[in-house]
């Protein structure tokens, strides 16, 4: 039992330990200061510990670093994901990994998706040709025409706009039924967002850049010259061991153990967790920029620094810049809606037939209310213990606003009743484990129709500071692979930012 002195020494011993971190912080002086501890300010700060640069802190407003990549181990050997679920091993991703000395785990690529319609699971093709197949009969003759020929270049009319949504992009390009039986529940997949108010350019990038070209270019002439430039850059970049053609990616612990070994290899020194950014401004005497913190106990410490970079959520991103950049404001319009991830396991015997996928969609027209599920225990090995089944499931997005009204255990309701529809067999009575539910009040950024131009003016603020730099998901990209590629794009700004002002000193 904890005796009043032994209550009194752990207060004094934590005082000391805080005095002793606000003290250093007085006196600090950094070349760059990185608010946010998600994987882009790790990957950032990771870059430039590389190059040589080792006066820099990354700070964390919350408890811990990682942002929204969150790995828990249950009990009875389950292993839930409750943020990002797997990677594409991209070049970014890889160079990481083999400078943390990490080992990947790869998905099967041959593994099936499905598409839930009419009351029953359709496997996705892998091709355009098994897209074509008579035993494809998720879409219908017409519909597998006109896919043809859209991707061959023959298209409906030109764009109203030039920031078209993703449903007049796809609609135009590959005919209404493509779009409602397989885009639409794949947007809600990755986005939980509403297609029709989705900007194509800005949420998918890539696959926009495809329709481009001369004469009557198609996606499929796109993609043909995409897989081209990849094949050079293959060339270009060996790797010691590729992965798979097609395969996804995690780590044997989860995807967190990514930045736990990132923050590691920073050092306890180079990382604070519980400084919450509360506003930025510049010295005028040097014109250096400080940086003031909220800490734990409301105490506040400014740090100055020659660089800043801001790699933190849209909503949050206004507040410290709102003196030097005013028109950061507008970012707090970008919709981020709320998502619930709904772990669930059941035995082997629960499904109708075995739990072999990636996982499936639903679009909105089926009238459920989860979005979709990935089939955990399926994807990658150790997710959970043998004769037990895992999936992932999400409920909520831009459709179901209502849903965070629900509490956990309804929502945990909501998905099993509506797993038994779609893959538990018929008369199975028994009850899914809930292995745990992670509610996202503020999940993905929705990138809608002025996003680009929204964009533009930020940054046009924010270039009026040298020094001074801001990213984030809602600016280049939602994956785990596009947080550590801008990272390390960032560190690359970050490092000439850095060299000019020492220049500019000597």
């Amino acid at each position: 039992m904890w005796t009043p002195v032994a209550e009194i020494l752990v207060l004094v011993a934590v005082w000391v330990i805080l005095l002793h971190e606000c003290a250093a912080a007085r006196k600090a002086e950094y070349d760059a200061v990185i608010v946010g501890g998600g994987l882009t300010g790790l990957s950032l700060a990771h870059q430039l510990k590389k190059a040589g640069i080792d006066k820099f802190v990354v700070c964390e407003g919350s408890s811990r670093l990682g942002g929204n990549v969150i790995s828990r181990k249950m009990r009875g050997g389950f292993l839930i994901e409750q943020g990002p679920n797997s990677f594409q091993p991209v070049e970014e991703m890889l160079e990481v990994v083999s400078d943390l000395d990490l080992s990947l785990v790869y998905s099967n690529p041959k593994l099936p998706r499905f598409v839930y319609h009419g009351g029953k699971m359709h496997r996705l093709p892998s091709s355009l040709k098994d897209f074509l197949s008579p035993s494809f009969t998720l879409l219908s003759g017409w519909a597998k025409a006109r896919l043809a020929i859209g991707m061959v270049g023959f298209r409906k009319g030109k764009p109203h706009t030039d920031d078209e949504s993703v449903k007049g992009w796809f609609e135009r390009n590959l005919g209404p039924c493509v779009y409602a039986k397989i885009v639409e529940p794949f947007v809600s997949g990755v986005y939980a967002g509403d297609a029709s108010r989705l900007a194509m350019r800005s949420a998918f990038p890539r696959i926009a850049a495809l329709e481009q070209g001369p004469g009557t270019a198609g996606i499929l002439w796109g993609a043909l010259a995409r897989a081209r430039q990849r094949k050079r850059a293959k060339r270009e970049y060996q790797l010691p061991s590729p992965p798979p053609r097609g395969a996804l990616a995690s780590f044997e612990g989860g995807i967190e153990q990514l930045p736990r070994a990132l923050a590691e290899k920073l050092g306890r020194k180079a990382c604070r967790t519980g400084w919450r950014c509360v506003d930025i401004a510049k010295d005028n005497k040097g014109g250096d920029f400080v940086t003031t913190f909220r800490l734990p106990f409301g105490r506040r410490r400014r740090v100055t620094s020659k660089v800043v970079a801001l790699a933190l959520p849209a909503h949050r991103v206004s507040g410290p810049l709102r003196h030097l950049v005013p028109e950061a404001s507008e970012l707090s319009s970008i919709p981020h809606p709320f998502v619930a991830t709904v772990a669930l396991a059941y035995p082997d015997d629960a499904f109708r037939q075995p739990l072999r996928g990636f996982g499936n969609l639903i679009p909105r027209s089926e009238g459920l209310r989860h979005l979709g599920s990935i089939y955990a225990s399926s994807l990658f090995p150790g997710r959970a213990p043998k004769g037990w089944q895992m999936l992932t499931n999400f409920v909520g997005g831009s459709h179901d606003p209502a849903a965070e009204k629900l509490s956990n255990r309804q929502l945990s309701r909501v998905v099993d009743r509506e797993l038994r529809k779609t893959v538990l067999r018929d008369g199975y009575r028994g009850r899914g484990r809930v292995l745990g539910v992670k509610r996202w009040p503020s999940a993905i950024p929705q990138p809608g129709q002025g996003h680009e131009d929204l964009l533009s003016r930020v940054q046009a603020g924010v270039s009026r500071h040298v020094g001074l730099f801001v990213d984030g998901s809602w600016s280049s990209g939602i994956s785990v692979g596009d947080r550590i590629k801008a990272g390390k794009l960032l560190a690359a700004d970050v490092l000439n930012a850095v060299i000019r002002k020492r220049f500019e000193r000597q």
